[in-house]
């Protein structure tokens, strides 16, 4: 299908090499307006989305609508994920090679982070913090932007370290080898 690798990347090479900056910018744009608009209205989704072993057993029967109710649900998350995607080659001007390159890296990396990137609970502090017209807005920016940051930046650096020291620990196992 469309996300087993072929056709996506495609799709995905197209827009980040698009040499027209407008075009992208009005790609970018419009991607990121509808992954608001599902994150803005897509709560009653999440809402309804249980997968309790008890949400699928009604008084007398199973409940075929919560089965329903979950993969509507699972639709629109991996829907926004695909979003995500576009909206990150439309968005970013580096190479898509580079670009999962130092993904790869942050992801190792991520693990190890605690808070820093435990997006959900800071969008739900702004969202006490922010008045209720720009609070969505900001959410959605905040929960894209922290982590994409955390990929360049923590990935570019890991990038960078890890031929270093993969350099070093050759050398080191070659000297020891000629010690021998």
């Amino acid at each position: 299908g469309f996300y087993s690798g072929g056709p996506i990347f495609k799709v995905l090479t197209k827009v980040a090499d698009e040499p027209n900056f407008l075009r992208r910018v009005a790609i970018a744009f419009s991607v990121f307006a509808l992954y608001y608009v599902m994150y803005a209205w897509g709560q009653p989704l999440l809402n309804g989305y249980n997968d309790t072993c008890n949400a699928f057993w009604g008084p007398h029967s199973f409940v075929w609508m919560q089965v329903a109710k979950n993969v509507i649900y699972f639709c629109m998350n991996l829907s926004m994920s695909l979003l995500y995607v576009v909206f990150i080659s439309a968005a970013v001007p580096v190479h898509l090679k580079y670009l999962a390159k130092v993904c790869f890296s942050s992801l190792i990396f991520s693990g190890f982070t605690g808070c820093i990137l435990n997006t959900p609970v800071m969008a739900l502090d702004l969202r006490e913090i922010l008045p209720a017209e720009i609070s969505p807005g900001v959410e959605v920016a905040w929960t894209i932007v922290v982590p994409f940051l955390f990929e360049l930046l923590v990935g570019a650096f890991f990038a960078w370290l890890l031929p270093l020291v993969a350099k070093a620990v050759l050398r080191a196992i070659g000297s020891l080898k000629t010690v021998k």
